[in-house]
């Protein structure tokens, strides 16, 4: 069985919805998911990576963060046909990370790394053109699942050059895509 790692956030947790309920409390706003069309998109008061930056440190914050519509169910979905676990780049929270992937999908590893093509993996799926076109670079398969920041024109031109770089449209897509993989 190939081993098939998901990214956290963006894929498995919908963090930018996290982070636009956070920054609308916090600043009195009304962004939402949407309206992240960029990875450092600018509320106004704060940037998208400055609150990452700001609320990823918090425990609680990250344990309240909700779970990508339809994911637990594509778990459920491949779990005897791959090897599954999470990966990804946090910098902060590790043990809230670890109890949270626990508390909403059950014991799967969690692998905290700063690169993720050198991590040992099959297929990566991930919401970063640049973690997709570093993978397929490393000779693996990588799934970048659609999100409002990166639905664009040129990701999509980027994307279709690279062999062994597929587009899911949501979690639904991924499951075809990932079985006929398997």
């Amino acid at each position: 069985m190939k081993l098939l790692k998901f990214d956290i956030d963006g894929v498995a947790c919908d963090h930018a919805e996290a982070i636009c309920k956070a920054v609308n409390s916090e600043f009195y706003c009304s962004s939402k998911k949407d309206d992240v069309t960029k990875w450092d998109h600018d509320f106004g008061e704060i940037t998208f990576v400055e609150a990452v930056e700001r609320y990823y440190p918090s425990g609680d914050f990250i344990l309240q963060m909700p779970v990508t519509k339809g994911f637990t169910g594509l778990l459920d979905k491949l779990k005897d046909k791959f090897h599954l676990s999470f990966i990804t780049t946090r910098g902060h929270s590790h043990e809230a990370t670890t109890c949270w992937i626990k508390d909403n999908f059950g014991n799967y590893s969690v692998e905290f790394v700063k690169s993720k093509e050198l991590a040992d993996l099959d297929v990566l799926v991930d919401d970063s053109e640049k973690e997709i076109a570093n993978i397929v670079k490393a000779n693996k398969i990588g799934i970048l699942l659609k999100q409002p920041w990166n639905d664009n024109t040129n990701t999509r031109n980027k994307l279709h050059k690279l062999k062994n770089a597929f587009l899911a449209s949501e979690v639904a897509g991924l499951e075809k895509l990932l079985i006929d993989i398997s």
